[in-house]
């Protein structure tokens, strides 16, 4: 009896550690990254932009994540928050304070969000390995549908729509 309540204590704390570690970012990921977005089309590469994005602590839900695409004069800044999720300690949100929010899935130190705009899908990847964030962004047509299959029980339906444009890139931890 009395090695119960140490194990039941420590797999209580087991418990706390894990649900207040699923949605919070580690330091890593804390700082300064910037690099060059190169944007493709169907064409070839159609463009390429300064990019550099904060992500600081504000408080122990919460993140900055400022998105800065080019440079001076010119610069379209994005400061959004990033917060943990209530409802699933799983996702993290992106809120980027006008209305809009987004879901942040944390897996395998990457951070995806998918979400339609208009007659568009966009799936967008963060992806942490050694001070380097390896950015893509993949735009898709959802008004232009291709289905096919389901002639029978043997063949699934299946919906596809055409990739349009391609943004790739690695953003270095300064």
């Amino acid at each position: 009896m009395r090695f119960i309540k140490p194990l039941v204590f420590t797999a209580i704390l087991c418990i706390i550690s894990t649900n207040s570690a699923l949605a919070q970012l580690s330091e890593d990921w804390h700082g300064n990254f910037s690099g060059e977005v190169s944007i493709y089309n169907e064409k070839g590469l159609s463009q390429k932009v300064h990019m550099q994005l904060e992500i600081k602590p504000l408080s122990d839900s919460t993140y900055q994540w400022k998105i800065t695409y080019g440079e001076g004069a010119n610069a379209d800044v994005r400061d959004y928050r990033v917060l943990r999720n209530p409802e699933d300690r799983n996702q993290l949100i992106l809120d980027e304070l006008n209305g809009i929010r987004l879901y942040l899935s944390y897996i395998n130190e990457g951070l995806y969000s998918w979400f339609g705009l208009n007659n568009s899908e966009l799936l967008l990847s963060y992806e942490l390995s050694d001070n380097q964030i390896q950015f893509s962004a993949i735009s898709s047509q959802n008004n232009k549908l291709l289905e096919s299959g389901g002639s029978n029980e043997n063949t699934p339906s299946v919906v596809t729509q055409p990739v349009r444009v391609v943004q790739k890139a690695t953003l270095i931890k300064n």
